[in-house]
């Protein structure tokens, strides 16, 4: 919802989109790829799953803090960066933690369902954060929700367990 949502958000708070539309998408692309790095060793250190609950919670409060800085521009910069980060780090360690699950025999396969899934949620999303907008005309709504659902997709994690069948554990 933040890569859609960005610049009509600023904009809402009264930052220009050029203020925004610059530095902001270089710092959310920055924010973006430190993620994908940085959660290689994240995930060696504090195990797959971990990771992803930590970006999760990470999620669910900055999402609602990204509102909550409104108009003060070196607040909404840092928590770009946060979110676009956990979205890196989800983007990243997710196939690595599919292949964990159910072994890397029908790895693509698997991995293309859930990208599936996360791409359908890439359009659900905006939708629901726009739909929101429009109805209370601000974006306090759809960045609530946004935590909301990552506070689900966080339950949902700590929820997860590998299978026990005799095919995960084949490669």
């Amino acid at each position: 919802m933040v890569i859609s949502q960005l610049i009509p958000f600023a904009k809402n708070q009264g930052i220009s989109s050029a203020t925004i539309a610059t530095l902001g998408l270089v710092i959310g692309a920055f924010g973006n790829v430190s993620g994908r790095i940085v959660s290689g060793w994240l995930s060696d250190l504090m195990g797959r799953l971990n990771t992803l609950r930590g970006v999760l919670i990470i999620s669910s409060i900055a999402m609602p803090a990204l509102y909550w800085v409104g108009a003060r521009v070196a607040g909404l910069y840092i928590l770009i960066f946060i979110v676009y980060f956990c979205y890196g780090t989800q983007a990243s360690v997710v196939p690595a933690t599919i292949a964990d699950f159910y072994g890397t025999r029908h790895a693509g396969t698997n991995y293309g369902l859930v990208f599936t899934a996360w791409g359908f949620a890439g359009i659900l999303g905006p939708t629901i954060g726009g739909v929101l907008f429009d109805k209370y005309r601000n974006y306090g709504a759809a960045f609530h929700t946004a935590a909301l659902l990552a506070l689900i997709a966080f339950l949902c994690a700590v929820a997860a367990r590998r299978p026990s069948s005799p095919v995960a554990a084949r490669s």
